[in-house]
């Protein structure tokens, strides 16, 4: 029997080699020496990698153009940020700097301080590459790219393409946001991709209906909910839709779904345990919950940031949650608001930012009202399933997020990571309000991992 290995397995082993290799010559001190030399090699083998698993992906021009476009930028502005001479001392400040400081703690032995779990992955990349900003900055622009191959890989399985398609690539790839956090010691690259693998294994799950397709989503949200746990309400939307739109036949089937919600909730409590905010606000009752859930922080409650809004609105009790948290859903959502523009910068963010998620949850709503009006004969109930669970895994989202935000830029850094999937609503969405013949909806058989 001949043994095939699909292109990301190979694609992903080569990675593991790669990276064995390049940890071996840290480890006799190389990369330390050398951490020009590691930068090139590092680039070169993750290009390599990108060109691999990408194959056979790209099916118009604008994929690869945008592709390989967004690539070069994130590199070039990765460079202009960080010059070669400060590749090991980087100036760093806020969050970053933090993150950065604890990790070279952690990398010389060190582990006294306590921080949050982001250090510890950092640590992990410089037994890889060593004390490498530019590495470091080159990993999240790969996890970023592969956020962007999953909306292709997406689109592709629709038959997606036109303006929908272009739209769906051109934002998931060129958002300015994503650009900026990409060239910065921050988590959110992390969640780009591993939030867009869910999702991305979720729509398999329901196109094929496979247990392990779901086990996989539910998996991949395990980092995200480690490194910041109030993006749970993903994970809560998965088990929903799988309760309320599947029927239970056998026991075996109520069994699987009983320890899936026990181990969801366990591992939530336990996420809540690890709260990047433990260190900085530990306030108790209704505005302690909060503060852990959004992960909150000091400059958000107590501070005068520029960018801050609803500073007189704080939730504190049941009856101020119900009042507020739509208000501050909205400005969560789209801020900077007109309301609260400053200048040019906020103009141009609420343009290039807020717009863009005013945009998908517009376009979400159209396009489902019009695909429930066209399904008579259920032949879009796969297209409305997948279109509900991402837009009710932004919103909720939005609304966890959105009770202790407080600041423009802290609620762009956040709301940005559900790109991936926004944009493949977005996408979806354009597609399908434009086609005015019976769409191609999800088939079991096209689902299929290799």
């Amino acid at each position: 029997m001949k043994l095939t290995i699909g292109k990301s397995t190979a694609s992903f082993i080569y990675l593991i080699l790669f990276c064995a290799a390049l940890a071996i010559s840290t480890a006799s001190g190389v990369s330390d020496r050398y951490p020009e030399i590691i930068f090139f090699i590092y680039l070169a083998g993750m290009l390599l990698f990108l060109l691999f698993i990408s194959r056979g992906d790209f099916k118009t021009t604008n994929d690869k153009l945008i592709f390989w476009g967004a690539t070069a930028v994130k590199i070039a502005y990765a460079l202009y940020r960080f010059p070669i001479s400060d590749i090991a001392y980087p100036h760093l400040s806020g969050d970053a700097g933090g993150f950065w400081r604890t990790a070279v703690q952690y990398y010389g032995g060190d582990f006294d301080r306590v921080y949050t779990t982001f250090p510890y992955v950092l640590n992990f990349e410089f037994h890889i590459f060593g004390k490498n900003v530019l590495c470091c900055c080159l990993t999240n622009i790969v996890l970023s790219m592969l956020m962007v191959l999953l909306v292709i890989k997406v689109l592709n399985k629709f038959n997606i393409y036109g303006n929908g398609r272009f739209f769906a690539t051109f934002i998931s790839a060129l958002l300015v946001y994503g650009i900026q956090v990409s060239n910065s010691i921050l988590r959110e690259s992390i969640y780009f991709a591993f939030v867009t693998a869910s999702f991305y294994m979720y729509i398999e799950y329901i196109g094929s209906k496979r247990q392990s397709r779901l086990y996989l989503a539910l998996l991949f949200m395990i980092p995200v909910l480690i490194l910041h746990i109030g993006y749970f309400p993903i994970a809560a939307v998965y088990i929903f839709d799988v309760f309320t739109r599947e029927k239970v036949r056998t026991n075996r089937e109520f069994a699987n779904r009983a320890i899936i919600i026990l181990v969801f909730v366990v591992f939530v409590v336990f996420a809540s345990r690890l709260s990047s905010t433990d260190y900085v606000t530990k306030g108790r009752g209704v505005e302690g919950i909060i503060s852990r859930i959004v992960g909150a922080n000091s400059d958000e409650f107590m501070g005068e940031a520029g960018s801050r809004y609803l500073a007189g609105l704080k939730i504190t009790s049941i009856p101020t949650f119900l009042l507020y948290s739509p208000i501050k859903f909205i400005y969560y959502m789209f801020s900077p608001l007109p309301t609260n523009w400053r200048g040019l910068t906020d103009i141009l963010a609420f343009l290039l930012d807020g717009c863009v998620h005013l945009a998908c949850l517009l376009m979400s709503v159209k396009c489902l009202n019009k695909l429930k009006r066209e399904n008579s004969d259920g032949r879009h109930d796969a297209d409305i399933r997948i279109l509900r669970v991402g837009f009710w895994s932004v919103v909720l989202c939005g609304f966890v997020f959105g009770l202790g935000t407080a600041t423009a830029g802290t609620a762009i850094r956040h709301r940005d990571v559900m790109i991936g999937v926004e944009s493949l609503l977005i996408g979806m969405s354009a597609y399908y309000l434009k086609k005015s013949v019976p769409v191609v909806t999800v088939q079991a058989d096209a689902l299929r991992c290799d």
